[in-house]
C-alpha cells in the first residue's frame, strides 16, 4: 500500500539558509525528518489577479508595454508604462472563504428558521404546480384530434378541418 504524507514546519534559519536561495550549489536534499514535530499555526491564503490595461483605437483593452509594479498588492495595483497613453488597473480579490465548521454547526432549524420555512414553502409550491402542470397536460391531450360538432348527423361522411393561425400581426388572435 502506498500513502503520500503532506506535512508543514517551520525552517531554522540554517535550513533557511540551505534550502530557501537561489544558489545551485547547496545542498539539494530536502530537510525531512522521521521525527514527530507538532507545529501548529494560523494561515490564511489570500489570492489574487492584478493588471495594466489601456485602451486602444479600436476601444479594446491591451496591455502592451505595461507592467504589474512590484509595489501591487490586494489593494492597489502599481503599473509600470513604457508609452504616454492613459491607463486604468485592475484587479480581483477572490471572496473571502466560507468557514464550513461553523456553518454546519449553525445549521439547525430552531437558529435558521426562516430560511428552511422559505425552502420548504418553496418546495411544496414547486410539487404542486407540477403536478396542476401534469393535470392540464392530460385535459390537453384529451382535445388533441377531430372534434365533432352537436349538430353533425351521423349518417354524415365528411368533415371540417379548421385551420388557425396566430402570431402578432393584427387580428390574429384566437
Amino acid at each position: 500500500h502506498q500513502s503520500l504524507i503532506f506535512g508543514i514546519r517551520e525552517l531554522n534559519s540554517t535550513e533557511m539558509n540551505n534550502y530557501c536561495l537561489n544558489n545551485s550549489s547547496i545542498n539539494t536534499s530536502l530537510p525531512i525528518t522521521d521525527e514527530p514535530f507538532n507545529f501548529t499555526s494560523n494561515y490564511e491564503l489570500r489570492i489574487y489577479t492584478s493588471g495594466c490595461y489601456y485602451l486602444d483605437e479600436n476601444n479594446d483593452w491591451k496591455s502592451d508595454g505595461l507592467i504589474v509594479g512590484s509595489l501591487t498588492n490586494h489593494y492597489e495595483t502599481e503599473c509600470l508604462s513604457t508609452h504616454l497613453t492613459s491607463f486604468a488597473g485592475g484587479f480581483i480579490v477572490l471572496p473571502a472563504p466560507i468557514n464550513w465548521s461553523y456553518v454546519f454547526a449553525n445549521a439547525g432549524f430552531l437558529k435558521n428558521k426562516t430560511i428552511y420555512l422559505t425552502v420548504i414553502c418553496m418546495s411544496i409550491a414547486y410539487i404542486i404546480l407540477m403536478i396542476f402542470g401534469r393535470f392540464k397536460d392530460k385535459k390537453d391531450i384529451e382535445k388533441l384530434g377531430v372534434t365533432p360538432l352537436a349538430d353533425n348527423n351521423k349518417s354524415d361522411q365528411y368533415y371540417y378541418q379548421i385551420i388557425v393561425f396566430t402570431g402578432q400581426r393584427a387580428n390574429s388572435g384566437t
